[in-house]
């Protein structure tokens, strides 16, 4: 199965609504070759939902099954992706979930994967902060 490494980063850390930058890396090794993608994005939105807009313009990208490195500041999103998801979509997604049309598109995403998630500064998190968040994407 082929691992796959998806490090978020959002440019704010306040939980509100606020005009933030997000940007993933997208990182996968094909026969011993690192493949990367970049995206960023702009918007007013909560840590939470420039979290999942990354992961789920990350992970839209992957195009067959593969084991999942995802890497994230938002210990929140994380614990939910463990925690509920799987549940929420067994459930077809009936429940009151804030951002829910965003937890289903990741959820789309990432059915068929393996995933670990690793909460946390990640070494990728300087360099997607010191990029324009707003200019270059």
């Amino acid at each position: 199965m082929q691992e796959v490494n998806i490090y978020v980063t959002v440019e704010k850390t306040a939980i509100k609504s606020v005009e933030r930058g997000y940007a993933y890396l997208l990182e996968c090794f094909v026969n011993d070759k690192r493949f990367t993608r970049y995206g960023a994005g702009e918007g007013n939105l909560t840590l939470h939902q420039a979290t999942l807009k990354a992961l789920a313009e990350a992970s839209g990208r992957l195009k067959c099954e593969c084991w999942i490195h995802i890497y994230a500041e938002d210990v929140f999103v994380l614990n939910m992706i463990r925690t509920k998801l799987s549940s929420w979509a067994y459930e077809g997604f009936e429940k009151q979930i804030a951002n829910k049309s965003l937890w289903k598109e990741l959820w789309k995403n990432i059915r068929y994967c393996k995933v670990d998630l690793i909460p946390g500064k990640h070494e990728h998190s300087d360099w997607l902060k010191n990029r324009d968040f707003i200019d270059k994407h």
